[in-house]
């Protein structure tokens, strides 16, 4: 079922995916760019909001402080809301969910809508499209592993054999160590937040093993024989974890689930046209 959307109607799948992905993703990725914050090591300089400082304890001193402070808000976000912070901030998910298509055309991730009904149409453009595909994954890869070492060298280390100069050693191992790690995310998807992702993991621990104090969750509030669904599917085709919020238990409990709310605005989606009330909702 394909789930349409409209901003006004559908706020979770709106401000999600059309702003705070993105914002995130261009804080993360460009922070170095635009001398948000860049450690450089070969001058040993440190970059804060475009003002270079000689290293020393006290102009590095606010890295560890402030990553530590980051962390410590976000476990208390996690303990009342759950693991809003991978659903909603965390570069990687926002990333994976952007490229879903990409694990789609290899086959990896069941293939999305739009790009299954272009392939039927056109069978021959099969085997293309993933060349294509491979191709593109590969460039994005690289292009964010050049971003990423931004924040340890200077564009003229990173970009030095583009210019005619021979390029640092250690500039070429990072940028294919990180252009391998990024294909290794780029390909497993949500798998990794799911079963690998340590932070996830840490807070799906901190969020849910609190007995008195359950953080938010998201809970089916239709019959438990699931009649007012129907045939309906569309939460689960939407959750981009795959989990079914319609089960008896609560969907956050180590299963992945990052309070996103696309399950809730789809449920919306297929009741509004005939006057009900979606059948999930947030509660706590």
């Amino acid at each position: 079922m394909r789930i349409p959307i409209h901003p006004t109607q559908y706020p979770y799948h709106f401000w999600r995916r059309a702003v705070v992905h993105p914002l995130c993703l261009v804080l993360f990725f460009c922070a170095p760019a635009l001398g948000l914050l860049r450690v450089d090591v070969v001058s040993q300089q440190v970059v804060y909001v475009g003002q270079a400082y000689p290293f020393s304890w006290w102009s590095l001193a606010p890295i560890p402080i402030g990553f530590y402070a980051l962390v410590l808000a976000i476990a208390a976000v996690t303990w009342q809301k759950g693991r809003v912070f991978c659903g909603w901030v965390c570069p990687h998910n926002s990333l994976t969910e952007a490229t879903r298509a990409f694990r789609g055309a290899l086959g990896i991730e069941p293939m999305p809508h739009n790009v299954q009904r272009v392939l039927n149409r056109a069978p021959a453009i099969t085997v293309p499209v993933k060349i294509a595909v491979v191709l593109v994954g590969l460039g994005l890869c690289w292009g964010l592993a050049v971003l990423l070492l931004h924040y340890v060298v200077d564009w003229p280390v990173i970009l030095g054999d583009f210019k005619g100069q021979p390029a640092h050693p250690a500039a070429l191992l990072g940028q294919g160590l990180l252009t391998f790690i990024g294909l290794f995310a780029l390909c497993m998807g949500h798998l990794f937040c799911k079963t690998t992702c340590p932070y996830g993991m840490a807070q799906s621990a901190m969020a849910f093993v609190q007995g008195k104090h359950p953080p938010m969750t998201i809970a089916y509030q239709g019959d438990a024989d699931q009649q007012a669904c129907g045939t309906c599917t569309g939460c689960l085709q939407i959750c981009p974890v795959t989990i079914d919020p319609r089960a008896v238990d609560k969907v956050g409990e180590f299963k992945g689930c990052w309070n996103c709310g696309e399950c809730i605005d789809a449920c919306h989606t297929v009741k509004a046209p005939v006057g009900k009330q979606g059948i999930l909702a947030f509660t706590q």
